[in-house]
């Protein structure tokens, strides 16, 4: 399955969760892939659109790939098995970590996020990306939002690889993913047509632009 870019994957994923027109329901967007489609998906559906800031925790010699994830409210998530094989102690562990924690701080700046005033308790809750990968970022956002208690957690995804679906799948109430890909290898970039990469800036003022626009 193809998208043409974001946006189109936010209008298909939309198409999906119309029971949740003009509801209570809160779209939560992960930046930066997750904004455009979350856009899209809150356009759509009438529905109000807010941030979900966390960072991934890349592995010490690649900035692709990861072993974890930390949200803005310092919750995390390390998938202990990659640590041990990948022998990262835990100073270097420390070391990622705090790395990430300060990229999650420049995006809540960026983004103008007041946690303080993050309250999901009692709604539904749309969380979005413009894809699965690893699924440490979705697991923690997952993770995080329980101790909020949103009265039901819906993952909204365009593509994800099945193992990383079944990663998530026991931390949220329903998975919403067109596109679940079976063989090993997996990208999300290959169910786009058109794909690129996006800045913390670029989204930050899509994001408020949008949000300026529709209250």
């Amino acid at each position: 399955m193809k998208y043409r870019d974001r946006a189109d994957a936010g209008k298909q994923l939309a198409s999906m969760l119309n029971e949740h027109t003009g509801s209570d329901a809160l779209v939560l967007a992960i930046p930066n892939g997750g904004i455009p489609v979350g856009i899209e998906i809150s356009k759509e559906l009438q529905l109000e659109l807010d941030v979900m800031i966390t960072r991934r925790i890349n592995l010490p010699f690649t900035t692709e790939s990861g072993f974890g994830a930390v949200s803005f409210d310092g919750q995390l998530f390390i998938d202990k098995r990659m640590q041990d094989y990948y022998h990262i102690d835990n100073m270097q562990l420390a070391r990622l970590v705090l790395e990430a924690e300060e990229q999650v701080k420049i995006k809540v700046s960026l983004f103008n996020f007041d946690k303080n005033k993050f309250d999901v308790e009692g709604k539904t809750v749309i969380l979005v990306d413009d894809g699965i990968a690893g699924g440490f970022t979705m697991r923690v956002s997952l993770q995080m939002l329980e101790k909020y208690h949103p009265r039901k957690r819906i993952v909204a995804v365009p593509t994800a690889p099945a193992r990383s679906v079944e990663k998530v799948r026991p931390w949220c109430d329903e998975i919403v993913c067109p596109d679940i890909k079976r063989e090993a290898r997996f990208a999300v970039a290959a169910a786009y047509r058109h794909w690129r990469d996006l800045h913390d800036q670029e989204t930050a003022r899509m994001f408020m632009d949008f949000r300026a626009e529709h209250g």
